[in-house]
């Protein structure tokens, strides 16, 4: 049954007002709920939040960001803001405080269309704090930037939260683009950075470390210090990320427990290291780090494509690797009291060296033989017989066995990078096969 006109309710159109008194005026009581809990839009130099179950319009200010923060307040327990398209000025820090709330709180956009234009001056852009419960957090389909680099004018930071989210977002010429302290079981998808000191920063500030920190899909850029700086995380996943002339790619500071890099493109635009597995001692090491089909691109043979430091395992498979003096550099200061870089190797690179640092333990190498063994004769009169072991390094091990008796004593000496002696006592009088094994 259709209604009459003279019954229908008209809802007039908010752009049309400009005030707050004209606009509660003429908006019914009613109207049909929306999927948001508040839509913020501009008109003239105000920006408004209006409620999305009754569609008046709560609040106005020149200020987008007072607007936007007084929707936020307004969530007690959970919803929706939605930023319309339009270039929104953001003075003074948004803070998403979900301490006293058991639902999701998201903010949302029109894509790169809603922007948001920061000036706040030495805190976060949007700060996502939670300290108590475990609501999920999620930013998604906006661009957020600054005019200039201002120190601790971050983009967005994620502060003891949990369940945090951040799809679909760029974040232009920040000190820190995604600042992430004391937080766990963070994830950013489908993320664009640019023209920051740090592209995202994980930071352990004594209270909780970074217990998973998962990033896909996300091309990061031209970032003065470090596309993604790790300080302390117990798991981080890395897939199908693009990394363009940063100083520094990636940089695993300290306790980074494990680290999983996959579908990832470095393209080098420093004379730093791409990646740097630094760790700062034995007691605070990089303990495993994974590198699958990843692709490294130097420039003019200037840089290292990863560096290592207290690095307990590595693993490449079907890694490639070129226009690099080194491929891996071991810190001379990682290899004190013979301890060992394990890496697992199953690619081929083309760099001039593998590795800089013969310390480093590399196996499953077809290019840095670590393992061989073979025979060896002394013959009938001699003492002696020098083996070429063809091994990447000085053995630590050679194991030595006759066939047959050597009459006398045996034993291995002059080990070097290129050779090792079999010895014999007495010179015997037949010729004296002995198999012998060797290992880096």
């Amino acid at each position: 049954m259709s209604v009459p006109d003279e019954l229908r309710r008209y809802v007039p159109r908010t752009d049309l007002y400009d005030s707050y008194e004209l606009i509660s005026y003429h908006m019914p009581v009613e109207q049909p709920p929306a999927s948001y809990s508040y839509e913020i839009f501009r008109k003239g130099n105000k920006t408004y939040a209006k409620n999305g179950t009754y569609g008046h319009i709560e609040y106005e200010s020149t200020d987008a960001a007072t607007t936007i923060q007084h929707a936020l307040n307004q969530l007690s327990n959970g919803g929706k803001i939605f930023i319309k398209a339009g270039t929104y000025r953001i003075s003074s820090m948004i803070t998403v405080n979900a301490s006293s709330s058991s639902m999701p709180i998201i903010i949302e956009g029109e894509g790169l269309a809603t922007i948001l234009n920061s000036t706040v001056s030495d805190s976060p852009t949007i700060k996502l704090y939670n300290s108590n419960v475990y609501p999920e957090l999620i930013i998604r389909n906006l661009l957020l930037q600054s005019s200039t680099k201002v120190a601790n004018r971050d983009g967005i930071q994620i502060n003891e939260a949990h369940f945090a989210l951040i799809e679909n977002v760029k974040l232009i010429n920040f000190d820190k683009a995604i600042h992430i302290m004391d937080s766990n079981n963070v994830a950013l998808e489908n993320l664009g950075v640019t023209a920051a000191n740090y592209g995202v920063y994980t930071e352990y500030t004594g209270t909780s470390y970074a217990d998973t920190l998962i990033i896909k899909r996300a091309h990061i850029s031209w970032c003065s210090n470090a596309g993604i700086y790790l300080d302390s995380a117990n798991f981080v996943h890395l897939e199908d990320l693009l990394f363009a002339y940063n100083v520094m790619s990636i940089h695993a500071y300290k306790d980074v427990h494990q680290l999983f890099v996959e579908n990832c493109f470095f393209e080098g635009g420093s004379d730093t290291p791409e990646v740097y597995l630094e760790g700062i001692s034995w007691k605070y090491p990089l303990r495993i780090a994974t590198f699958k089909n990843c692709r490294w691109s130097g420039t003019a043979n200037t840089t290292d494509a990863v560096q290592v430091g207290y690095v307990h395992r590595l693993r490449f498979e079907n890694c490639r690797s070129a226009g690099h003096t080194n491929f891996i550099n071991s810190r001379a200061d990682a290899t004190t009291n013979e301890r060992k870089i394990e890496v697992d190797w199953q690619c081929k690179i083309d760099d001039t060296n593998i590795a800089n640092n013969l310390n480093t333990l590399i196996i499953n190498n077809p290019d840095f033989i670590t393992e061989n063994s073979g025979t060896a004769t002394i013959s009938a009169g001699n003492t002696s017989i020098t083996v070429n072991h063809g091994l990447a390094g000085t053995p630590s091990k050679v194991l030595v066995t006759p066939i047959g008796d050597p009459g006398d004593r045996f034993w291995v000496a002059n080990i070097t990078n290129t050779s090792f002696d079999i010895v014999v006592a007495t010179a015997p009088t037949v010729d004296v096969d002995f198999c012998w094994q060797a290992k880096v």
